[in-house]
């Protein structure tokens, strides 16, 4: 298991150049797809719908779209 999360970015693109892909899916909706199969619609939508206002879930939201993800394939070079 990669200590850092660069290091496991880097595994991940690594293993995608041989064809393995990750254990979960990288798109969200694809995730919240397997989530719902896997838990059933009662623990789904109790997170879904934030469990309360959803104010915590906007916040999150806003917080996740103002970061990117800048790959990073020749560090140390």
């Amino acid at each position: 298991m990669a200590k850092h999360w660069a290091d496991f970015q880097y595994e991940i693109y690594l293993n995608g150049m041989t064809g393995a892909v990750p254990r979960l899916p990288t798109d969200l909706t694809r995730l919240e797809e397997l989530t719902e199969r896997r838990l059933g619609p009662g623990p789904v939508g109790y997170v879904a719908g934030s469990a309360g206002d959803g104010s915590t879930a906007r916040a999150n939201r806003a917080a996740l779209d103002r970061r990117r993800i800048v790959p990073r394939m020749l560090r140390d070079v």
